[in-house]
């Protein structure tokens, strides 16, 4: 397996955890929403709690989301073209 594979699956695995980390921050969103509504309803302590942990968990989620795709970003394999490669020994004089 070559460099620029291992470099193909390791963008590919950010990738996949960018989508599970999205995906849960959805999930979690909508979760802290309904607990908000229902602790809105029975003023319980115990319900705030649960919507303040679920809404800290999406917090948490979209901070996940944020550094898969830069890992991601910078894992990615970075090509050159042959024109752009600098010769050996040649030097740019302005």
């Amino acid at each position: 397996m070559g460099d620029s594979s291992r470099s193909v699956g390791r963008v590919l695995a950010y990738v996949a955890a960018a989508v599970a980390a999205a995906a849960a921050w959805a999930l979690l969103v909508r979760l802290a929403i309904g607990l908000g509504h229902d602790a809105r309803a029975s003023g319980e302590p115990r319900d705030w709690l649960w919507t303040v942990l679920a809404t800290i968990g999406a917090a948490a989620c979209l901070l996940l989301v944020l550094l898969a795709i830069g890992r991601g970003w910078a894992a990615r394999p970075q090509q050159v073209a042959q024109s752009e490669r600098p010769r050996p020994g040649a030097h740019r004089r302005e």
